[in-house]
Order: structure tokens, then sequence, then C-alpha cells
């Protein structure tokens, strides 16, 4: 849990994207398909 804690602190979200909080990011650790989204800043 640490590990994806940490890899989600780097905001993992691809550079070219504008932030929105509409959108659902996603990936996969070993065997775990993790799914997160950030709040609204604001």
């Amino acid at each position: 849990m640490e590990l994806i804690e940490q890899c989600l602190a780097q905001d993992p979200r691809p550079a070219y994207q504008v932030p929105t909080t509409e959108r659902e990011y996603g990936a996969q650790f070993w065997d775990l398909d993790v799914r997160w989204h950030y709040p609204s800043q604001g």
C-alpha cells in the first residue's frame, strides 16, 4: 500500500492532459488494478 501511495504522490498523470476531476486514471501494480482521481483544487 505504501508503494502505491508513493507512486500516486508523484502525480503520474500525463503532462499533456489538462487536469480534470472528471477523469479517472488507472494502472496495474502486479496483480492489482488501481484506479484513482484527484480532488478539485479550489
